[in-house]
């Protein structure tokens, strides 16, 4: 009989922490941005769009950035637009260029 109590008080347990376990992960997966979606890789004209911006202003922008990252030899991360250059293209990320804008704004550094 106490045998057939442990038992039963062990499956409820059970229940009970996978019904938890269930509803937090379910919970945590609808919280998470979509990791995808921000880590696919933008051309130029892509991430021109993405800022609202045009591709020239975007060029001249990556262009006096250029001009001035060869001046110093030391920098806050996101004192320029990061990208990374694969055989002479230019990529960009989403996440990355929100970084970028929020470092800007609260620099008051996005005028150019």
């Amino acid at each position: 009989m106490k045998s057939n109590i442990h038992q039963s008080m062990s499956i409820i347990i059970l229940a009970i922490a996978v019904a938890f376990g269930s509803y937090y992960i379910g919970s945590q997966i609808r919280e998470t941005p979509n990791i995808e979606s921000q880590s696919l890789l933008l051309t130029e004209e892509e991430a021109a769009e993405y800022l609202g911006i045009s591709h020239s202003n975007l060029f001249r922008i990556l262009s006096l950035e250029s001009e001035d990252r060869s001046r110093v030899s030391v920098y806050d991360s996101y004192a320029y637009i990061p990208f990374i250059e694969i055989q002479g293209v230019r990529y960009f990320t989403i996440r990355e260029f929100d970084k970028w804008v929020e470092y800007k704004m609260h620099n008051k550094s996005l005028v150019y």
